[in-house]
């Protein structure tokens, strides 16, 4: 064969070579190709976007129901009703493609509501809890409490009362109703041109305080052996009532060897030792605690009572200085304090007023002077007495701190003005004619400068003890403390508790400076407010209530 001949057959293509060798429509072959993925892929996308925005919705629309909520479950008797009515007031939350609409179009927008007294017209279901399971992982119906049940088998308290079931209510479950949402295009394999969308949100009440007075006291109202003060009213529920006001609580440490109604005792505080706490009673400084779970204090030390709360009225021993700011009294510091010898009356006393320690002077002579008196009946509580009503000796405390009022009671000559009327009452809605609270007459005086009116052994509201260059602050003789249901929690209690809850943080009036003997201490108190939604507002300064999504 020739070199030409062998050429031609090298150069010979055959028609089948030539078209798989050809570029030329190579795009347009590999887009027929991928069509019906890329047409596949946008109807997903297209559908997928659409019920992922719905889904968006329905969340934050439950998101935000389950927040308003819980943000009421405060534990108080009306707890379950007020979060009820605060969903019910989440009705602006909107929603797009969950009408059932057309197709093609992102229909109209719809609001997710929540109807409290037709469960059937509401967008979501609302679930009361007083436990859920602790792993995200296991179902909230595994173990859960239900608290809108009476005499749910999973919840430690149980009752057919709404304010039981109230009390128990820790979490709040809102379920949205399942929401039809109809694709453009159909889903393949199994036909269907509509998806159901819906989402779930559970939420929980938090409470934080901080700058607590490490005291805690043991509600008076908790059931002491059938006493009346069992009067099914949480402590704050007891406040709003009005059942508080003007009532002296007389509370002690180391007298029954255990806490329970009338007892107090101490919250930890940053440090260990005795000063520690002295200085957190002295100046306020407490640390920061959750309403689910406060830390408690051995109360071994009980020195730091008087030497830490007395400053407050000008008392000063042991580390602290009457020259040190921080340490300042009270601008009202009256407490029926003795002044020292008085030759006229025969007494062999200190010839200055005691700067060291609370002298009262009903151990010498009730009519010298007088500190605000208990209650012209007391009941009492264990370890304590509370006062059975509003009603105190007022006159004679006025007659002999402003009056001209002698050693004998037949002399005494009432100097004070119609008080029921004239002083004003810081609680709101009190019947008329009801006695003044002891820390509504001690404003009174602040606010009328009567701190400076002479008892008649001399004693004044102003404190002598004090240095020069110390300038006695308003408001120190109140101190924000906890409540605690010690009965309950007994066992907790015992040496240093943690995780114990509070049954409520209330502002307390110290009446008169702490006394003790021994390991006997007592302090005495009015409750002046009480933090949260029974409150008056002035105790919620320091108190932050939060909610929070759990799931």
């Amino acid at each position: 064969m020739d070199i030409a001949t062998k050429l031609k057959i090298r150069n010979f293509k055959s028609p089948f070579s030539t078209f798989t060798r050809e570029q030329d429509g190579y795009a347009l072959a590999m887009t027929l190709v991928a069509l019906p993925l890329v047409v596949g892929l946008s109807a997903f996308v297209i559908d997928g976007s659409r019920v992922a925005n719905l889904h968006t919705d329905v969340q934050n629309a439950v998101d935000a129901m389950a927040l308003a909520g819980a943000r009421e479950l405060d534990g108080e008797d009306d707890a379950i009703e007020r979060a009820e009515a605060a969903i019910s007031a989440m009705s602006g939350n909107e929603v797009w493609f969950g009408d059932n609409g057309n197709a093609m179009g992102m229909g109209s927008k719809t609001r997710i509501t929540y109807t409290t007294a037709d469960g059937a017209q509401s967008d979501v279901t609302v679930t009361f809890l007083g436990a859920i399971p602790d792993s995200d992982d296991t179902p909230i119906g595994d173990g859960a409490c239900d608290a809108s049940s009476a005499n749910e088998s999973n919840c430690e308290v149980k009752g057919n009362s709404a304010a039981q079931r109230s009390n128990n209510a820790a979490f709040v479950q809102v379920t949205a109703v399942p929401r039809a949402l109809r694709t453009i295009f159909r889903i393949p394999g199994i036909g269907n041109d509509t998806v159901s969308v819906s989402a779930e949100a559970v939420a929980t009440y938090s409470a934080v305080v901080c700058d607590v007075t490490p005291i805690f006291i043991c509600n008076p109202y908790e059931s002491y052996n059938g006493n009346w003060m069992a009067n099914g009213m949480s402590f704050a529920k007891n406040f709003g009532q009005g059942n508080l006001y003007g009532r002296q609580i007389n509370l002690s440490y180391g007298k029954n060897g255990k806490a329970g109604p009338g007892n107090f005792g101490f919250l930890r505080v940053n440090g260990n030792g005795a000063n520690d706490l002295a200085e957190a009673l002295a100046t306020g400084s407490g640390s920061c605690h959750r309403k689910t779970g406060l830390d408690t204090k051995p109360g071994a030390n009980v020195g730091p009572v008087t030497t830490g709360l007395n400053t407050r009225f000008g008392f000063y021993s042991g580390s602290f200085s009457a020259s040190n700011q921080s340490y300042a009294p009270d601008i009202n510091v009256r407490s029926g304090n003795s002044q020292g010898y008085n030759e006229s009356r025969g007494r062999n006393s200190r010839c200055n007023p005691g700067c060291s320690s609370y002298d009262p002077e009903s151990n010498w002579s009730y009519y010298d002077a007088l500190a605000f008196p208990d209650g012209d009946s007391t009941y009492y509580i264990g370890g304590g007495t509370i006062a059975a009503s509003s009603d105190w000796d007022i006159e004679t405390y006025w007659d002999i701190t402003h009056g001209d009022y002698s050693y004998a009671p037949k002399k005494k000559k009432y100097n004070a003005p119609p008080l029921a009327v004239s002083i004003p009452k810081s609680f709101p809605g009190l019947p008329a004619g009801t006695t003044p609270s002891r820390f509504d007459v001690y404003n009174y005086e602040i606010d009328n400068d009567l701190v400076g009116d002479a008892a008649p052994n001399g004693e004044t509201g102003h404190s002598l003890c004090v240095g020069p260059s110390v300038i006695p602050q308003p408001k120190r003789r109140e101190i924000f403390i906890a409540v605690i249901n010690c009965k309950e929690h007994a066992n907790d209690l015992k040496g240093a508790g943690t995780d114990i809850p509070a049954e409520a943080f209330a502002k307390a009036f110290l009446t008169k400076p702490a006394i003790g003997w021994g390991n006997y201490r007592e302090i005495s108190m009015e409750i002046i407010d009480v933090a949260g939604s029974e409150g008056i507002g002035t105790a919620d300064t320091n108190f932050r209530e939060e909610a929070e999504l759990v799931r």
